[in-house]
């Protein structure tokens, strides 16, 4: 984008994390942004800093360049900052995160991050019942909320994540706890 980056730091006293997903909104005005966020809103998204693993972490992400916002559904409280990310070729670097995942811990959604653009996820349980499918967006991730297909978040145990794309097919194991 050049210039200056678009960050926002958000934390709590005695840095405590939220209990359920929560949505941050940021406003932007300097005409400069808007032009460089309108040309590239399909590949930018919010992302979280998380100092340990010192990635950054991207997030489900709105821009809506005609109110001038920039939303994120947020599971935990750090660094953000707005990025350009473009969708994987294959699936060497494919990343889920939380894993394992608590639903009832508030860590809400669970990422799964560069893959190709338009992939093709499914996630089943160990005796080969599938739980959810969905498609990774242009960036290449895709949020699963930790629920089947009828909305219930699922029980604690081992699920696959099978993804399809034009670079392949891979099976990921993810923990769920709840």
């Amino acid at each position: 984008m050049g210039g200056i980056p678009i960050e926002v730091a958000v934390f709590s006293q005695d840095s405590a994390q939220p209990q359920v997903p929560v949505t941050l909104t940021i406003s932007f005005t300097q005409p400069e942004a808007m032009a460089a966020i309108d040309n590239k809103r399909q590949n930018m998204v919010l992302a979280r800093y998380n100092p340990v693993s010192g990635q950054c972490l991207p997030l489900e992400t709105t821009i809506d360049t005609g109110r001038r916002t920039i939303t994120a559904t947020l599971n935990h409280f750090s660094l953000f900052q707005l990025m350009l990310k473009t969708a994987a070729t294959n699936l060497s670097n494919v990343l889920i995160y939380p894993n394992p995942f608590y639903g009832n811990r508030g860590n809400g959604f669970v990422t799964i991050t560069n893959m190709p653009a338009s992939a093709s996820v499914r996630i089943y349980t160990l005796s080969g019942d599938k739980v959810w499918e969905g498609s990774a967006g242009t960036t290449g991730m895709l949020i699963w909320k930790g629920q089947n297909k009828s909305g219930e978040l699922v029980a604690s145990g081992v699920y696959l994540a099978v993804i399809d794309s034009t670079g392949g097919k891979k099976v990921f194991k993810l923990a769920v706890e709840r």
